[in-house]
């Protein structure tokens, strides 16, 4: 038996959560689901303002204006990813908005505006899943 974060992990907890998992992946009809498989994952972090990558891996960031980036996939994906992303530190107490411009199987164009939705050069944190 294992302690995580004041919790014991057991038989009867991994039975339990076994349970879960099978009644996540049954549809409402009652038939079996199935994920999808075959998938690879690419996620990251990035300076807007030079590209410089923070975290991750298998990907590179291209600067290509204020507020204008571009992820280029190391390896492309072998299809259409989907991709999410979300803006590091509002500025100056203002919201802020990401938005993916335009994607490919190998590049993901991100644009960061800040609370006036002006182009403005902000941290990102993305996430790019697909067929591997």
């Amino acid at each position: 038996m294992m302690a995580t974060k004041g919790y014991n992990v057991s038989d009867a907890n991994i039975s339990t959560l076994e349970t879960v998992l099978a009644n996540v992946m049954t549809k409402s009809d009652g038939a079996p689901s199935s994920l999808e498989t075959g998938l690879k994952i690419i996620r990251g972090m990035y300076n807007g303002g030079t590209g410089a990558v923070i975290s991750g891996s298998g990907f590179t960031v291209t600067h290509n204006s204020t507020g204008n980036n571009t992820v280029n996939f190391t390896v492309p994906f072998s299809g259409s990813p989907s991709v999410c992303a979300t803006l590091i530190s509002p500025q100056n107490g203002y919201a802020v908005s990401a938005h993916i411009s335009s994607y490919t199987n190998s590049i993901a164009e991100i644009a960061s505006f800040n609370g006036v939705n002006t182009a403005a050069d902000i941290n990102v944190s993305f996430i790019a899943i697909g067929p591997n």
